[in-house]
């Protein structure tokens, strides 16, 4: 590795196409993995250079570049900031802008990692002007997109200051699409949104005891967008901690509501004489949904979703 990466430092100024690929293809392979392999690649001085790549003409250049930018943004909190010094989020705003969709999913993974770090990092997105970019992903995007989208809001969540969850919600109506993704089949997406709506609502009980409210603003929000009632299905789910999550947040945030919701079910199933109306209407549409949704399921390459950083 030592040997080869002075001459790919070279060979990502070529300008021959074809050498150029290559060399950036070798790059990103020895940037994923271990963080004493990003290091090596980062001491090797090629981030800037692959900064600008992400510019290139050429997909087949931009792919590899982002991918290892991206690989170098899963290091440690140091290593994600070589990528934010050197310049890399301006470039990421066309990239979410592009019709092809590979580049659009790697832009969403590279700020997953970057926003895995230190609110200080998160506030460098936001400054960049890249959440408008990744909440318009997540509700428009497609479904392998959206769930790195997702996983991208999700990480940020865990580390964000209650200014930045402010932002998120109140400026940029990150709630909207975030409360979609509970529709999803994949149980990591859904439990990575789950986790996202729980760190939100944390943060809205700090704004609500700060402003004296009645309420917690965002819990509101939530109602309001639709996202109570796929929580309250999903303390049903068959994944343990699907149930859990969606279980704490209704009994935290909700407990209200819950409670108002489930006697107007049930007395509704009274007044119709079917006293297991309740159950079989919940179970039914869930039926139906996992059949509408079966082929939108995707899969992500994630051992864990409380802010971690993931590969490619």
């Amino acid at each position: 590795m030592s040997k080869a990466l002075p001459v790919l430092a070279k060979y990502i100024y070529a300008q021959d196409l074809d050498t150029l690929e290559d060399a950036t293809w070798a790059l990103s392979y020895l940037s994923d993995g271990a963080r004493d392999h990003i290091q090596a690649v980062i001491k090797s001085g090629v981030c800037r250079r692959l900064v600008d790549l992400l510019g290139h003409n050429s997909t087949s250049v931009q792919i590899p570049a982002l991918r290892c930018i991206g690989n170098i943004a899963t290091g440690g909190n140091r290593q994600t900031q070589v990528v934010i010094a050197s310049g890399a989020l301006p470039f990421l705003i066309p990239i979410f802008r592009s019709h092809e969709e590979d580049l659009r999913e790697g832009a969403c993974w590279t700020l997953s990692n970057i926003l895995a770090g230190t609110p200080t990092q998160i506030q460098a997105v936001m400054d960049a002007e890249l959440w408008p970019e990744l909440v318009r992903t997540l509700a428009t995007a497609e479904p392998s997109t959206r769930c790195k989208a997702c996983c991208a809001v999700s990480n940020a969540t865990f580390a964000a200051s209650a200014d930045q969850v402010k932002y998120m919600v109140e400026k940029q109506d990150t709630l909207v699409p975030l409360c979609s993704m509970l529709k999803m089949l994949d149980n990591q997406v859904v439990k990575a949104t789950l986790e996202a709506i729980e760190n939100i609502l944390k943060a809205g009980e700090l704004e609500m005891n700060q402003r004296g409210l009645g309420a917690n603003p965002y819990a509101v929000i939530v109602e309001e967008v639709g996202g109570m009632h796929p929580i309250h299905n999903l303390q049903r789910h068959d994944n343990t901690e699907i149930q859990k999550i969606a279980y704490r947040i209704m009994e935290t945030y909700f407990a209200d509501e819950d409670k108002d919701g489930i006697e107007e079910m049930e007395n509704f199933s009274v007044n119709l004489g079917v006293v297991d109306a309740v159950f079989f209407s919940d179970s039914f549409v869930w039926a139906v949904a996992n059949e509408l949704f079966a082929c939108k399921r995707v899969q992500i390459d994630a051992s864990t979703w409380s802010g971690a950083r993931l590969s490619w």
